[in-house]
């Protein structure tokens, strides 16, 4: 998708999201998205598209939004988090993705990326999973 515009981009995941919405069991799972990934896709598609910020974050509310950042009430990293619940470790860093992108190892941070998602769903399965059993 890097070679395509980033409205272009933003509307086929806003349009994906759409779509998925047929299901009830789909719902939004995050590691500070929050605080930083819906604000963040929110803020590029207002400076794209020119529409209001209340509009899009109507759009994103659609979902139930669970965000792993709220477990704890100190700030911990997906990875730490992993560790701690013994999930598959992050294979890099947020950091490490800003350099992918910027020496256009697109390749190598589709991968980081997707990994970074299987982390996040196996840390809420895990974390759901503890949740279920102290009842």
């Amino acid at each position: 998708m890097v070679d395509q515009d980033e409205l272009e981009i933003i509307n086929q995941f806003l349009n994906w999201v759409l779509i998925g919405r047929e299901s009830e069991d789909i719902f939004l799972v995050t590691k500070n998205g929050k605080q930083f990934d819906v604000p963040f896709i929110m803020a590029r598609f207002t400076l794209n598209s020119g529409l209001a910020p209340k509009d899009i974050e109507l759009f994103l509310l659609i979902y139930d939004h669970f965000d792993l950042q709220e477990i704890t009430r100190k700030r911990i990293s997906l990875q730490s988090m992993a560790e701690l619940l013994g999930c598959t470790p992050k294979s890099g860093t947020g950091m490490n993705a800003i350099k992918l992108w910027n020496e256009g190892r697109y390749d190598e941070l589709k991968e980081y990326c997707a990994q970074d998602v299987d982390t996040t769903e196996e840390v809420f399965l895990k974390w759901k999973k503890l949740q279920e059993t102290r009842k």
